[in-house]
Parts: structure tokens; sequence; C-alpha cells
């Protein structure tokens, strides 16, 4: 089992200060701030942990998936009480990509188990592509084996922006989504606040 918690990501500074933490490059690459991969039984905690003050510039070889706050790949983990961005000077987090097929980023990304989600703050993040679509999750769940129990509670999203001007139709900024069979459990989604949400 696995406990991460009090941990700061981004900057130049400790606790994320300072300048931001900056990536160039025309190179296929996804940013991960946390990424989780343990035993399907596993029980794990993520809390309290700040991923903030960064910039990302993809360029036309980047991946689909150009940013991750928190990627759980798999486990019965409980993921509470982190900031991903933040509306505050320094805080935010700004990603820019030329790519010209559809891209995408997201604030917590659950490929399969039981979670918790909840009391998460997402916020301050702002997405450009001059070339093509651009699109942004707050929260994800994707479930295609099993039957867990997916809650989602207590979450704020707020004050994201995807801009794309190369594109076609096609982008989007969504607050939570969650998908899954007939068969692929309970979903639990209750007193989330989500608001200022633009492409």
């Amino acid at each position: 089992n696995f406990v991460i918690s009090g941990n700061y990501i981004g900057g130049s500074q400790a606790n994320a200060g300072g300048s931001a933490m900056t990536y160039n490059g025309n190179v296929n690459q996804t940013y991960h701030g946390i990424y989780l991969s343990t035993l399907a039984a596993g029980k794990n905690q993520v809390t309290g942990n700040f991923i903030r003050n960064i910039s990302l510039n993809h360029g036309t070889t980047a991946n689909p998936m150009l940013f991750v706050g928190i990627y759980d790949v798999n486990g019965n983990n409980k993921i509470d009480n982190n900031t991903i961005g933040g509306s505050g000077a320094g805080t935010g987090i700004s990603i820019s990509s030329t790519y010209t097929a559809g891209s995408a980023a997201y604030g917590i990304y659950c490929l399969a188990g039981t979670d918790t989600i909840s009391n998460d703050t997402i916020a301050g993040i702002s997405l450009s592509n001059t070339t093509g679509i651009v699109g942004f999750t707050g929260i994800f769940t994707l479930v295609s084996t099993g039957s867990p129990t997916i809650e989602i509670s207590g979450n704020t999203i707020a004050k994201i922006s995807a801009a794309y001007t190369g594109g076609t139709a096609g982008g989007y900024v969504r607050g939570i989504y969650t998908t899954g069979t007939t068969t692929a459990g309970i979903r639990k989604i209750l007193n989330n606040s989500i608001y200022e949400l633009s492409t």
C-alpha cells in the first residue's frame, strides 16, 4: 500500500514557488504530475499534494494526451484534498501545442479500480492549440473490467479554458466524465462545484 502525501510538484523553488516549471520541445511526451500503478487489490491514498506553476509547450509531434495531474492506473484508491493548478498568482498551469490531431489534458485520470475522488481542486488551467483540436477533462474515469464502485464528491473544478484556432469543431472542456458498461458498477457523483469552463 502507498501513501503519496504533501508533495509540491512544479515551479522552480520550494513549495512549487518561483518561476514556472517549464518544458519545451517537439517531442512525443505526456506530463504526469503523479502516476500511480499498483496491484489491483492495493489500497492506496493520494492526499494533500500540490501540482501547480507549470508551463508546457508541445510541438507538432506531441502525444495526444498532453498532461495528467494525477494518473491512477488501478487499485482501490482514495484521491483526496489535492490541488492541481490554482487561481492565485504563480499557481496556474498553461499548456500549448501545435499538434495537428486532437490533443487533451486531464486533472485526474482513473483507468481502473475502485476509487474515491473527493475534495480535490482543479483550477486555473489554460490550453491552447493553433493547428488542432484541444480538450480538457477535470476528472475522468474509465472502467472496463470488474464491477467497482466509483465515488466523486466534493470536488471543485473551475477557471479552465481550452482555446483552439486552427482545428475543426470538436474541442471541449468537461468537468467530470465517466464511462463504463452496464456491469461496471455504481457511480456516485455528488456535491461537486464546477464553474467558469470555456472554449
